[in-house]
């Protein structure tokens, strides 16, 4: 169980608050900031989507924040599991956001991992069937390979 002295949650804290300066005022930030803001009109697409009754610049700045961290490292780092990601998110929320910012972020967070888990079982499929085709149509030159071996002409 996480504590506030966690070294994770702390820099997690640490970018929330780099991150929501930033919103006010272009300033100095840390490096996870600035690949977060390198990446930011991705990750606020993926925003857009899952919050779509919301535009970006009418979501309170802490819950962007929270928003913009999470959403960068499920769609982009994706080292930390998912479900670990969304439940730091919604302590954030509730530490720093509004009465609602948790219910908030915890539905964002959720449509993306749902299109997420839903857009690698369509990658999966697509390789698979592609792998399938690709075979098919190598099978001609194989055939032609081993009728070379065996010296035939295949007539």
């Amino acid at each position: 169980m996480k504590t506030r002295f966690d070294p994770r949650h702390r820099r997690r804290i640490k970018v929330v608050f780099d991150l929501f300066r930033w919103s006010f005022k272009k300033q100095k930030i840390g490096l996870l900031a600035k690949k977060i803001i390198n990446c930011m009109t991705q990750v606020d697409e993926m925003i857009k989507k899952a919050a779509p009754e919301w535009p970006v610049d009418k979501i309170a700045k802490i819950d962007l924040a929270i928003l913009r961290l999470a959403v960068y490292e499920l769609s982009i780092v994706r080292q930390v599991p998912p479900k670990v990601i969304i439940d730091e998110a919604v302590e954030l929320a509730k530490e720093f956001g509004s009465e609602k910012s948790a219910s908030f972020v915890n539905g964002a967070l959720g449509a993306v991992l749902r299109w997420q888990s839903t857009a690698l079982r369509t990658d999966l499929r697509s390789k698979a069937l592609l792998a399938k085709h690709q075979e098919a149509l190598l099978l001609p030159e194989k055939c032609s390979q081993i009728r070379a071996k065996e010296g035939g002409t295949g007539n």
